[in-house]
């Protein structure tokens, strides 16, 4: 059974530039395969990993998908119904 994922794409600049970000979902049950294959979808979908000076920067978001959207994980918790609220 794979995980999916949401990872956010940050592309910096030696001088600290920042280019706008990115966020990638994937598909892989070990995390270190999929960390690989978020840095292999960010370079495909950013022309900055060609340019010398800029490098990109993969980070895994505290996130969960339900029914097509991502919720942080007390909202998740919440429209499941896990919580103990009233």
């Amino acid at each position: 059974m794979s995980k999916i994922r949401l990872w956010r794409v940050d592309s910096n600049h030696v001088r600290g530039y920042n280019a706008p970000q990115m966020f990638i979902e994937t598909e892989n049950e070990r995390l270190c395969n999929a960390e690989a294959e978020a840095i292999n979808l960010a370079k495909q979908s950013s022309r900055f990993s060609e340019l010398p000076d800029w490098t990109i920067v993969v980070t895994q978001e505290n996130k969960q998908k339900l029914n097509g959207k991502w919720y942080s994980s007390e909202e998740y918790k919440h429209k499941k119904g896990d919580t103990d609220w009233e």
